[in-house]
This record gives structure tokens, C-alpha cells and sequence, in this order.
């Protein structure tokens, strides 16, 4: 009884050193494939702030870097841009050039002194880079700020079988409320 028990409790722990492993070799087959780009912080944080000093997220397209695509997928994907997202447009230095942007239906906004972007899918930073990248015959180096003023709000739909506008069948019938 006591020697299975021994057997058990070694079998036990080889697997779970196989399983660690395991999980070690996909993440660093998974960090080879993405070029093997690590930067780090000296505080050791990801995110904003991290690596060069600049604003942005540790990986691009990513909010904070999640989404280990072998641990489950994306947790947090950033807000991609979608026909009727209003989007403001400042310019710190010429606010002349300041506007607000709506994402027609075929996917395209139509920006002042710059034309038409195709901007559907775009994440805000991506977006922000492609108004800079358009201004950039207009403007020296110009600094853009970019906001999300409307988006299609999630909705929900509820299927069955009502009474009328205001007048549900899961209403608690009330003897005294009857007229």
C-alpha cells in the first residue's frame, strides 16, 4: 500500500515538471516567433511608460501586452474602429486643423486638407498614427490627440411573448392594482 502510494506521488510530480516544461518551451517558441522583442522597464512593469520612455503599449494591438495566443487568445483587445464611431481630432500646436470624424459605412473618414483614410478596423493609436502620417506635408512633426466620442453601444434583443408596451408576463399579479 504504501510503496503505490510512493509511486503515485513520483508520477504525480513528473507530470507536473513535464507541464512546466511544456509551458516554458511555448513561451519561448512564442517569443522567437515574434522576433524575440522584449523590452523591460527598470521597474520591471509592462504597459504604458515601459522600455524607451514613450507612451505606449508594451506590444502593439494589445492592451498591457496580454493575450498569450497558447494561453487562450486575446483577453483585453483593444477597440478597433467601426462605420458611425465619431472619433475628435485635436491638434496641440495648429487647432486650426481640429475636427470631428465619422467612419462612413465603406470604412472611410474624410479629413480636412488630407483627403479620405480608410480607418475601418484601426486601432486609436493607429488611427492617430495614420492622421499624423497625412498631415505630415501641412505640418512639421505635428502632435495629434485623438478621442473616441460615439460608438455603437452594446445592445441586447429579448425574444417571447408580451402583453403589450409596458405590460409584461412575468409582472406580479396584484389583486388590488386591477382597474
Amino acid at each position: 500500500m504504501r510503496r503505490s502510494f510512493i509511486i503515485i506521488r513520483h508520477t504525480l510530480l513528473a507530470l507536473l515538471v513535464l507541464h512546466c516544461f511544456l509551458a516554458a518551451s511555448a513561451q519561448e517558441s512564442q517569443n522567437k516567433n515574434s522576433g524575440g522583442n522584449k523590452e523591460s522597464s527598470q521597474s520591471g512593469l509592462t504597459g504604458a511608460g515601459a522600455g524607451d520612455g514613450k507612451t505606449m503599449a508594451a506590444k502593439s494591438g494589445r492592451a498591457d501586452g496580454l493575450g498569450n495566443l497558447s494561453l487562450g487568445g486575446d483577453r483585453r483587445p483593444l477597440y478597433r474602429l467601426r462605420p458611425s464611431d465619431v472619433a475628435e481630432v485635436t491638434f496641440t500646436i495648429s487647432p486650426e486643423f481640429n475636427q470631428t470624424l465619422m467612419v462612413q459605412p465603406d470604412g472611410y473618414v474624410s479629413v480636412k486638407d488630407a483627403g479620405m483614410l480608410y480607418v475601418q478596423g484601426l486601432t486609436m493609436a493607429e488611427f492617430s498614427d495614420a492622421i499624423r502620417r497625412a498631415y505630415r506635408g501641412y505640418l512639421h512633426d505635428p502632435v495629434v490627440a485623438v478621442a473616441l466620442k460615439e460608438f455603437e453601444h452594446p445592445y441586447f434583443t429579448v425574444g417571447g411573448k408580451s402583453g403589450g408596451p409596458g405590460n409584461t408576463s412575468c409582472a406580479p399579479t396584484l389583486p388590488w392594482l386591477r382597474q
